[in-house]
């Protein structure tokens, strides 16, 4: 419904035949080759000037590669930058975008965020994402 107060479907009940993403087992490694599969927003947030089109194609993929993980106590902290540090290019309207392993297609990581100071992108980490999976299904149970 378009009220908001639906919860997701649960594994078990994804429709046979329909193809849904996995959350991988384990956090990637450093440089492990990634993508993404995005909605960048067409206009340029970032142009002082007058407002104006990109040209960037909806529902994209961009490959990277895995480059590190921010140095904090808990990876499943995602209050922030997300712990995953990723090289997939991204833009505005890419926040909530999976990171893929690019072998296997499992989610490592979720795109949140990028430091404008260097241009960093970030995502939510592997670990965070499986803890936050797995509170909603126990809170079905």
């Amino acid at each position: 419904g378009q009220g908001g107060d639906e919860r997701p479907p649960t594994p078990h009940q994804v429709p046979d035949g329909v193809p849904c993403a996995t959350v991988a087992s384990a956090s990637p490694r450093k440089g492990a080759p990634v993508f993404t599969i995005h909605n960048p927003f067409d206009w340029d947030l970032e142009h002082s000037g007058r407002p104006r089109r990109n040209g960037y194609i909806p529902f994209t993929t961009n490959t990277g590669k895995v480059d590190g993980y921010r140095r904090v106590k808990d990876r499943t902290d995602a209050s922030e930058f997300g712990a995953l540090k990723h090289s997939c290019w991204t833009y505005w309207g890419t926040s909530g975008a999976p990171i893929m392993d690019a072998k296997t297609a499992h989610v490592v990581g979720m795109h949140n965020s990028w430091d404008e100071r260097n241009g960093q992108r970030h995502a939510v980490s592997q670990e965070a994402l499986a803890k936050g999976i797995r509170a909603v299904l126990q809170s079905e149970n």
